[in-house]
C-alpha cells in the first residue's frame, strides 16, 4: 500500500520497520499484562493521565509500535496455499495449530478421566464457517477440545470449519456414528486406545453408537444424553413429563446403560459402567436421593468448568479485531499459558513446594519475558514490584538464615529506613534482605507501608 500511494501521509504504516524475536516476545508480554489489567480500550494502557497512566507499557514499547505489530501479526506466506493435512480454511493458522497441537499432546501425562467439550472464540467479522453455540448465544470459531478432567489441561483440539476439505479430516473411520459432532470424538481420542481412560462428554457428542464403539476401543465413557438420539429406548425417549420427581428409569444393553432421572426436568445419562445406584445428597440444605452417575458427571466436568473460569478472567482475545486468525491465535496463546500453569503446579506438588496462584504465575511469566527480552526496561520497573509482592506473600515460607562470620553482615533494612545504623547477620532467604529478627522481621513481612525513608533510593536520585 505504501508503494501504490493509497495511504494518507499521516498513516502510521509509513513508520513500519522490521522486527525480531526480542520485540515479538515483548509484544506477548504486553498482551499478558493487558489480560491481567483489563481496560475499556487499548490506548488507555498508554494514557498520559496522571492517575490512569501505566508508565511500564511505554517503557516496553510505544503505542504506535504495538498497533503496528498487532496489525501485521501473520503466520504464513500468503503465496503458499498448502495446509498439509488441515482444512484449507485454517491455512492462515496452520503453523500455530500444528505446533501447539503437537506440544499440548506430548508435554503432559493425562490422568484417568478425560473430558470433551466445545468452546467458541467470539468473532465480529464475516466468516463463512462461523458457528453458534446455543448456550453461549454468540457467533464465532467453534472448536472441540479434549481436557484432563482433574486439572483442566487441554491436550487436543479440533477447529470446526463446516466443510472438511482434507482427506485426513474424514473422522468416520469406516463407522457410521451419525452427526459430525459425534465423529469428532474419535479424532480427539485417536492414539489413546486401550490405556484405561474414561471419557466424559456432554449431550452434543454422546449417543449409543459412540458409547459402544468407544468401549470396543478400550475406553469407558459416560455423560449427558439427548432423548431424541437414534437407538434410544422408547421407555426413556417418550417418558411422560408428569412423572413424579425423583423417579429413576434405567435400560441396559450389554455394556451400555441409559439412566433417566426426573429432577426439575428429565436428565438422561449414558454410561458404559454405571448402574442405577443412588446416594443421599442434599439440595438447599434438604436431603435428596440422586443417582451416582449424576454425581460422577458433575465431578468429572469440573476440570472443564475450572478451565473456563480461569481463562475467562484473563482473556487475551478480549480486544476487538477484524482478522479471525489473530483472535484465534490470542486464544491459543491464552490456553498455552493455562497449560503451562497446570504443568508448573504439578511440578511444585511433586517436589513438595508451596503452590502459586494463577495470577502470580501470569505476572511472573510476563515479567520473565520482559527481563529476558527487554533487560533495560526490567531494571527500571522490576525491583519495586518484586519487593512489595515478595515480602507480603503468605503462600511462601519466609525462612530466616543466621550467617556466620564478620563478612556476612549488613545493615537491617528497617533500621536503615529509620536512619539507625545496625549491622545484623539474620537474613530472609526469600526476600534477600537483612533484618533484625526481633521487631523488624515482623514489620517487614506485615506492614503495607514501611516506616521511614528508603535511604538508598534517595541516594540514587541525587
Amino acid at each position: 500500500m505504501r508503494n501504490t500511494g493509497t495511504l494518507k501521509q499521516s498513516s502510521r504504516l509509513y513508520a513500519w520497520s522490521g522486527t525480531d524475536t526480542d520485540e515479538i516476545m515483548s509484544f506477548f508480554a504486553v498482551l499478558m499484562y493487558m489480560a491481567i489489567d483489563p481496560r475499556t480500550s487499548v490506548n488507555e494502557y498508554w494514557s498520559s493521565n496522571e492517575i490512569l497512566q501505566l508508565p511500564g507499557f511505554k517503557r516496553i514499547m510505544s503505542y504506535n509500535r504495538y498497533t503496528l505489530l498487532n496489525k501485521f501479526l501473520h503466520f504464513v506466506d500468503n503465496d503458499v496455499t498448502s495446509s498439509a493435512g488441515l482444512s484449507a480454511r485454517l491455512h492462515k493458522m496452520s503453523p500455530i495449530i500444528k505446533h501447539l497441537g503437537k506440544k499440548f499432546n506430548s508435554l503432559y501425562n493425562l490422568g484417568p478421566d478425560l473430558s470433551i467439550d466445545e468452546s467458541l472464540t467470539l468473532f465480529k467479522g464475516r466468516l463463512s464457517w462461523a458457528q453458534k453455540i446455543k448456550s453461549k448465544a454468540r457467533f464465532g470459531i467453534k472448536s472441540s477440545e479434549l481436557y484432563d478432567s482433574r486439572t483442566g489441561y487441554m491436550a487436543r483440539f479440533h477447529c470446526y470449519t463446516r466443510k472438511e476439505d482434507s482427506p485426513e479430516d474424514d473422522l468416520s473411520f469406516g463407522v457410521d456414528l451419525g452427526r459430525q459432532s459425534t465423529k469428532v470424538v474419535l479424532k480427539l481420542l485417536q492414539g489413546l486406545e486401550d490405556r484405561g481412560h474414561c471419557v466424559v462428554m456432554d449431550n452434543l457428542n454422546n449417543c449409543p453408537s459412540v458409547a459402544r464403539f468407544l468401549k470396543y476401543l478400550g475406553f469407558d465413557c459416560f455423560g449427558a444424553l439427548q432423548a431424541n438420539r437414534r437407538n434410544i429406548p422408547s421407555d426413556i425417549a417418550k417418558v411422560s413429563k408428569n412423572v413424579r420427581k425423583g423417579t429413576i428409569i434405567s435400560r441396559h444393553s450389554g455394556d451400555v446403560s441409559i439412566i433417566a432421572w426426573m429432577d426439575s426436568k428429565m436428565v438422561n445419562i449414558i454410561s458404559t459402567y454405571h448402574r442405577p445406584d443412588t446416594y443421599l445428597g442434599t439440595r438447599a440444605g434438604k436431603p435428596l436421593v440422586k443417582p451416582v452417575c449424576i454425581r460422577d458427571y458433575n465431578m468429572a466436568m469440573g476440570g472443564v468448568d475450572l478451565k473456563a473460569q480461569k481463562l475467562s478472567m484473563y482473556l487475551l482475545e478480549r480486544k476487538r479485531g477484524v482478522k479471525w486468525y489473530r483472535k484465534m491465535f490470542k486464544r491459543l496463546l491464552n490456553v498455552s499459558i493455562m497449560n503451562a500453569f497446570v504443568m508448573y503446579q504439578s511440578s511444585l506438588k511433586r517436589r513438595g513446594k508451596v503452590s502459586v496462584t494463577h495470577r502470580e504465575f501470569r505476572l511472573a511469566l510476563a515479567e520473565s519475558l520482559v527481563k529476558r527480552h527487554r533487560p533495560c526496561v526490567a531494571e527500571v520497573i522490576a525491583p519495586s514490584v518484586d519487593n512489595v509482592v515478595m515480602r507480603l506473600r503468605r503462600d511462601i515460607v519466609h525462612e530466616p538464615e543466621n550467617l556466620a562470620g564478620s563478612s556476612n553482615r549488613s545493615r537491617c533494612m528497617i533500621c536503615n529506613r529509620k536512619k539507625i545504623t545496625k549491622l545484623v547477620r539474620t537474613k530472609c532467604v526469600q526476600c534477600d534482605v537483612y533484618l533484625c529478627f526481633v521487631g523488624c522481621w515482623k514489620i517487614w513481612h506485615s506492614a503495607s507501608e514501611l516506616p521511614g525513608v528508603d535511604i538508598r533510593a534517595c541516594k540514587r536520585k541525587r
